[in-house]
């Protein structure tokens, strides 16, 4: 009987011991008896901060389904129009204005481009014409320009306009040779006459004469045909193939000794903006 006893004194206590466990004490009153809220860790953070794959792919299918960099190396030719301001050391004013093709053989470009040479007065060369001064300078003429680029750097970039797709912007350093023509010296002359002219670095006598009929009275018409020059251009390409070169140029007078140009080093500035087939 004492043993049938003990056990079940053991039952009970053992009974008694999981209660607690379970139930814990008692709150005192007016106590929130509501289970408290978990600490919040960082892997909460970054599940909250994660998004599906198919979330991503499908805001990005219609951006990945493109090329972001136009390669202008696999166009097979590019066209453009150029409008620019030469800035010549003397009082006159000049602009130019024309065409431009180029076409990419590896890392270097080659450009032909014919432009519009305009001269005029303003009013600083109109005080001077009072005067018995002149100043070298070049009237109204066409060119034929014959350029070698090489990209020294390029990298695809993203525009700051959202609106803007990704482009791809070079920098090119250029480097080519500008002949002159003035076919206000054309008429009335024997064929062979004006072919040896063309083919002379120098502007003949009777050119000089013909030209300084017509250009502003300051200005003492300069013998050079032919410049040299040298620059930098910032090409930058747009999908599907909008491109456009802004470009600074300097003459360099290395070609003095069979040109006699007057004219020495002077800049211009010039635009181009066209498109890459």
């Amino acid at each position: 009987m004492t043993r049938e006893l003990h056990a079940v004194v053991v039952v009970l206590a053992l009974a008694l011991s999981t209660g607690a466990r379970a139930d814990g004490p008692p709150a005192p009153p007016g106590a929130d008896t509501a289970p408290s809220a978990a600490p919040v860790t960082d892997g909460d953070v970054v599940a909250r901060s994660r998004t599906p794959v198919q979330a991503l792919t499908e805001h990005f299918v219609g951006s990945t389904s493109r090329a972001v960099r136009f390669d202008w190396r696999r166009s097979p030719v590019m066209v453009g129009v150029t409008a620019g301001e030469v800035v010549e050391k003397n009082n006159f004013s000049a602009q130019r204005y024309g065409l431009l093709g180029r076409k990419a053989f590896s890392d270097l470009i080659l450009e032909v481009g014919v432009q519009l040479y305009l001269s005029d007065d303003t009013p600083s060369s109109e005080l001077l014409a009072l005067t018995p001064y002149r100043q070298a300078g070049r009237p109204a003429h066409l060119e034929l320009d014959v350029n070698v680029g090489y990209a020294i750097a390029e990298g695809v970039v993203t525009p700051l306009a959202a609106f803007m797709p990704p482009a791809e912007v070079a920098l090119v350093a250029l480097g080519g040779v500008r002949y002159l023509g003035y076919w206000q010296t054309f008429p009335d002359r024997p064929i062979q006459d004006i072919g040896l002219s063309l083919a002379s670095p120098q502007l003949s006598q009777i050119e000089l004469e013909r030209l300084d009929n017509d250009a502003p009275e300051a200005m003492a018409i300069d013998a050079a045909r032919l410049h040299a020059l040298v620059g930098l251009g910032v090409d930058t390409y747009l999908q599907p193939g909008l491109w456009a070169s802004p470009r600074a140029m300097l003459a360099v007078p290395v070609l003095v000794p069979v040109t006699n140009t007057s004219l020495g080093f002077f800049w211009e500035l010039t635009l181009v903006m066209g498109w890459a087939f």
